[in-house]
């Protein structure tokens, strides 16, 4: 059994240990945790064992800390420079350089042990590590193999514990549509990803989900070029800064009819509820189109 299909299991039994107790379970947090042990095997091949001990740990909460400066100034990225640079002693600005602290500890041991186990199964930090191996390790590999961790960790967590809380939310409120999902995946195999892959309706689902409760509403900031662009037939100078927020763009009544409701029929069985595919892109696109779905 994978290690994916283990922690499914193990979040089962949670919730099936709450509900024999008459206890309500926070799934978000169960989820949280679920993703971030899924992200810790992903990245260094170990798992935070969040979900095993029912608790978060030490360096997810000083991440999550350090994170909430993020929200407010991310429109101001020279703000961020100017505050990690001066103002280290502050306990969320710490508590970032903690994260990053902890991430190389992590990395460095993941090198040493690359290096005297060659039969190690390569994860995200062993093609990380062998770049920089090829660079020679320089103390800018080291500070870009920390950065790209936390990313990796992050982009591959926080944005999973959303997405299945709103998927469980529309589920919970449509238990007729929850019993039709069930039947469906009780007549697979689901260890099998090519299997569910072919299954219409959980596939529907999961981009319905994805289309009412995007991971990143806003969609990221980008930056025109120097020249500037035209866009929608207006031109933007260069170097502007541009948001297409997914949650308005997936909302739209001129890209998918009744928008506003959670009609997972709309990308199997009736297609012409989506007036244009080209709206639906809740992983990015382009240079900057993130791997998830590809990964099996």
């Amino acid at each position: 059994m994978g290690q994916g299909l283990r922690k499914q299991r193990l979040l089962e039994d949670h919730v099936a240990t709450d509900a024999a107790a008459g206890k309500s379970t926070s799934v978000r947090e169960l989820f949280s945790w679920f993703s971030f042990d899924i992200m810790g095997d992903f990245v260094f091949g170990s798992s935070f064992n969040m979900l095993q001990n029912r608790q978060s740990h030490s360096v997810i909460l000083r991440l999550r800390e350090a994170l909430s400066l993020l929200g407010p100034l991310t429109p101001l990225p020279w703000l961020v420079h100017f505050g990690f640079n001066t103002a280290g002693s502050l306990p969320l600005i710490k508590n970032w350089f903690a994260m990053i602290a902890w991430c190389r500890g992590q990395m460095e041991n993941r090198a040493k042990h690359i290096q005297e186990d060659f039969n190690l199964e390569p994860d995200v930090s062993y093609w990380l590590i062998e770049e920089a191996r090829n660079n020679g390790f320089t103390e800018t590999d080291w500070n870009w193999l920390s950065e790209d961790t936390v990313l990796a960790i992050v982009a591959g967590s926080d944005t999973v514990t959303s997405t299945l809380v709103g998927l469980f939310y529309r589920l919970a409120s449509d238990p007729t549509r929850t019993e039709k999902l069930h039947a469906e995946i009780a007549a697979v195999d689901c260890s099998d990803d090519t299997i569910l892959q072919e299954l219409s309706n959980l596939n529907g689902i999961v981009n319905e989900a994805l289309r009412l409760h995007p991971a990143v509403p806003t969609g990221g900031y980008r930056k025109t070029p120097k020249e500037g662009a035209v866009i929608c037939g207006r031109f933007v100078p260069g170097e502007t800064t541009t948001i297409a927020p997914r949650y308005t763009i997936f909302r739209r009544e001129d890209c998918f009819e009744q928008a506003d409701s959670f009609i997972p029929e709309r990308w199997c069985e009736r297609p012409e509820m989506v007036k244009c595919n080209k709206a639906f892109r809740p992983f990015s696109t382009g240079i900057l189109y993130w791997m998830g779905p590809t990964l099996r």
